[in-house]
């Protein structure tokens, strides 16, 4: 039932997300706020203004006002207790009777998430502020996020964005940090859209003091300004990319004799087995992007989404070194939102060649609804988020 219900209120947010991106659907006329006299002209947005603070407070309430088990057991990882944020709700608590240095020592995280919780613990003892505040800045990253990147609203995109980062908002009710270091990201892939990389390289060590798998971003940033300085060869580029990716197995090969020193350390990240599907769906959208080379790439939208879907190919040089490097995953997850239906829009059905548009799509929308099965089925579980109940204050 919380699934279902978490899922219902997700398409709503999606709807309203995006529903603000182009008020006119609901606000076909002109605008007016009425008084005794007279009546003044506003714009559609503002007049959405009120549908955005509704959603908007109902997901603050629903992130930051959650059950988390504070049993004793759920404090360690090898308890049995597999969401995080009950031991984020015990560092937390714990950081009250540590100074700032032996508190980053012991918690052995990364540095900024840990101030800001030193930090909130000396202003607040409830943990439910810390959330809302952590929550609305999530919330006001993603937003700012959909106004740089959505061009031309459709109900893919609505439904993209409830399948691949509405379900990652809800898996950040167990990684916290993760959620927080995406957030960030998002600013990263803004400032690359506006060309201000030298602020994407801020952005992004800013990301790493939340999570460090955020490094990911530098691959992007990189690549970034490769693709610029070789824009009028892009076969070029595409050869430097692939020479990058060879090379890279190559010193993987190397590297993962070096890590295997480290022994049960080493074998416990790579208890998991190597996300193939995820690298082969990726590939595929990389030769629809290819074959549709020239209708895709219009905006710096485009270029964006594109450097960030060929960065995906290094996580996998990474993860088949240690398995744990599969979670830089997510910093991708805000650019695939915005490519599928950029795919489907190019891809469009015509008499002489429709077979193959039509397979396309039909994959493109198979993959979002599945993308939402597998987190049902899986991640749902995996992260605990079974137990997420509401109307509860820490």
């Amino acid at each position: 039932m919380t699934l279902l219900y978490l899922g219902t209120f997700g398409l709503v947010f999606s709807l309203i997300l995006f529903g603000y991106l182009k008020p006119e659907i609901l606000f076909l006329n002109q605008t007016y706020i009425y008084t005794e006299k007279n009546r003044i002209a506003v714009s559609r947005k503002i007049a959405y203004f009120p549908f955005i603070l509704l959603i908007g407070a109902l997901f603050l309430c629903h992130s930051s006002f959650q059950y988390i088990n504070m049993a004793n057991f759920a404090r360690w990882i090898d308890g049995g207790w597999s969401n995080d944020m009950s031991r984020y709700k015990f560092a937390f608590e714990d950081s009250i009777k540590y100074s700032l240095k032996d508190f980053i020592v012991f918690q052995a995280q990364e540095p900024l998430y840990l101030f800001l919780i030193y930090f909130f613990r000396r202003i607040t003892s409830h943990f439910s502020f810390v959330l809302l505040a952590f929550y609305m800045f999530i919330l006001y990253s993603t937003i700012r996020f959909l106004v740089c990147f959505v061009r031309n609203v459709s109900l893919l995109h609505v439904f993209s964005f409830f399948s691949i980062f509405y379900t990652f908002i809800l898996t950040s009710y167990c990684l916290l940090r993760m959620g927080l270091a995406v957030s960030v990201g998002l600013y990263v892939y803004e400032c690359l859209l506006k060309n201000k990389w030298k602020r994407a390289i801020f952005f992004t060590f800013i990301a790493c003091g939340f999570h460090f798998s955020a490094i990911f971003l530098l691959f992007v940033i990189v690549l970034y300004k490769i693709y610029y300085a070789t824009k009028h060869n892009f076969k070029f580029f595409m050869f430097l990319w692939f020479c990058s990716i060879v090379l890279g197995f190559i010193a993987v090969r190397f590297s993962g004799q070096i890590l295997g020193v480290f022994g049960k350390r080493y074998l416990a990240y790579n208890s998991s087995g190597l996300a193939k599907n995820t690298y082969l769906t990726n590939f595929f959208f990389l030769l629809l992007v290819l074959v549709k080379k020239k209708s895709f790439f219009k905006s710096a939208t485009d270029d964006v989404c594109f450097l960030s879907l060929i960065s995906v190919f290094y996580i996998l040089i990474l993860q088949s070194m240690l398995m744990i490097f599969y979670r830089m995953i997510f910093f991708t997850y805000p650019c695939l939102v915005i490519l599928l239906p950029r795919l489907f829009e190019i891809f469009s059905l015509q008499r002489k060649k429709y077979f193959f548009p039509l397979f396309v799509r039909v994959f493109l929308v198979f993959y979002i609804i599945y993308f939402f099965y597998k987190f049902c089925r899986t991640a749902w579980f995996s992260y605990g988020l079974f137990t997420f109940d509401l109307f509860y204050f820490y």
